[in-house]
């Protein structure tokens, strides 16, 4: 018999602790942790962050196309330690990540990446409890559902959906309120308050693209 993997269908989520996402955030360095950090800033399978492009990382926020459909569009804001963490990583061409061999990181790729952060981290984590988490966190907070689907990139029901101009501001109470969640309040599971103060539009600047013949 056959059996679903978990990235075909996910019946019971398992939102990552806040404890153990802090603890492979301390362990995550240079492309790692720019992948780890979009991935639940933005409530993202891995296969989505790799596909990142950074034409689409503009003025703290990133407005995307979920590959599955091709029409439905992913924005976000970005928190100050997103963008910090991929201003931090060198940039080679088109896509945000590369393999080794300079081509664009496939997904496998980034999953054999996740797997090894996870394991010096001590932890059985997966990577789409990020996602798992992200979305808790935003429906915990009372964000409303319309909004959490925006930040996910689910296409809303009904006709009015296809009127609906998406730009990031609109999901930026979802993202506040996974903030909230992973980088305030008590440790362990995530908190069901939301950050007063926190601003997530940041000013830094990301790195200029590396010239063809320095590659």
């Amino acid at each position: 018999m056959l059996t679903p993997s978990e990235s075909t269908v996910n019946l019971d989520p398992r939102p990552v602790s806040k404890q153990d996402f802090r603890t492979l955030l301390d362990h995550a360095q240079g492309d790692d942790r720019a992948m780890v950090l979009p991935a639940l800033n933005m409530a993202a399978y891995l296969q989505e962050v790799v596909r990142l492009r950074w034409d689409e990382i503009r003025d703290g926020c990133v407005v995307t196309r979920r590959n599955k459909t091709g029409k439905c569009i992913r924005v976000a804001v970005f928190w100050e330690e997103t963008l910090e963490a991929l201003a931090s990583i060198k940039r080679r061409g088109e896509f945000v990540f590369d393999a080794n061999t300079g081509s664009p990181l496939s997904i496998s790729g980034a999953e054999k990446r996740f797997v090894k952060l996870r394991d010096a981290a001590g932890l059985a984590v997966t990577s789409s409890q990020l996602r798992d988490g992200a979305y808790t966190a935003a429906v915990r907070a009372n964000v409303t559902e319309g909004i959490v689907k925006l930040l996910v990139g689910h296409r809303g029901s009904g006709l009015s959906d296809h009127y609906v101009a998406r730009s990031p501001e609109m999901v930026k109470p979802a993202c506040d309120a996974v903030y909230a969640a992973y980088f305030t309040g008590d440790a362990g599971e995530a908190s069901n308050e939301q950050s007063s103060s926190y601003t997530c539009v940041p000013t830094l600047r990301l790195k200029p693209a590396v010239p063809a013949s320095a590659v």
